[in-house]
């Protein structure tokens, strides 16, 4: 992975993927759907969409791993159908996040995606949405956003982080005292997904929660 080239004239502003600005529980009813259709039982989906997200490295091979096999299970024709969930990925963007991006103050921001998961699974969902223009870097970890980020940003670092994860928010403000790290509320809770934590009720709209830390007073 390269070295994150931070301006020196920009504050960076570190922007999630997943529950932030993409509607993965919308995905998730989507993937369901077509696997029910295949033949396999909501216990099966369950079991296998549970253990595929185990080490936060989902993907439709990892996920197919876990579903029972069988000699008329075609894999190969499940996951291009699965993949063509990810054509219309533009409609799954929560309703503000291009509104959003297009308003931050790019004078004053580098606008870095910061996303954990497969890469090669996320880089494909993240495409599908065609809102790659809008940021200045792409960055995509296998291991944790707080374990990712000291190998590139010191410890002094001034930047803002807008995640759903709460432990994620609570590690980057432990590691870092100069962010300021915004955690979003989009859902309460996904039994199903074992990486998603609990969540009290908070704020869902991303321009609400960044207003005075991203476009300040305006």
């Amino acid at each position: 992975m390269k070295k994150i080239q931070l301006s020196k004239h920009k504050v960076p502003l570190l922007i999630d993927f997943d529950g932030t600005l993409f509607n993965t529980s919308a995905l998730k009813k989507e993937i369901f759907l077509l696997l029910s259709r295949a033949g396999f039982d909501q216990k099966q989906i369950i079991f296998a969409y549970k253990k595929a997200c185990e080490k936060k490295l989902f993907s439709y091979r990892s996920l197919l791993k876990h579903l029972p096999q069988n000699k008329t299970l075609n894999t190969s024709k499940i996951i291009n159908l699965l993949k063509k969930i990810h054509y219309n990925n533009k409609n799954k963007l929560y309703s503000d996040t291009i509104i959003f991006l297009k308003n931050i103050d790019r004078k004053k921001y580098q606008i870095i995606l910061l996303t954990l998961g497969n890469p090669e699974f996320q880089k494909f969902k993240v495409k599908n949405t065609k809102i790659a223009k809008y940021f200045d870097a792409l960055l995509f970890t296998k291991i944790e956003k707080w374990e990712y980020l000291p190998k590139y940003l010191s410890k002094k670092q001034n930047f803002v982080m807008i995640d759903d994860r709460e432990d994620t928010i609570a590690k980057i403000g432990e590691k870092f005292p100069n962010a300021k790290a915004l955690c979003i509320v989009r859902e309460v809770s996904d039994t199903d997904d074992p990486t998603k934590t609990k969540k009290a009720e908070g704020i869902k709209k991303i321009k609400a929660l960044t207003k005075e830390a991203v476009f300040g007073n305006n």
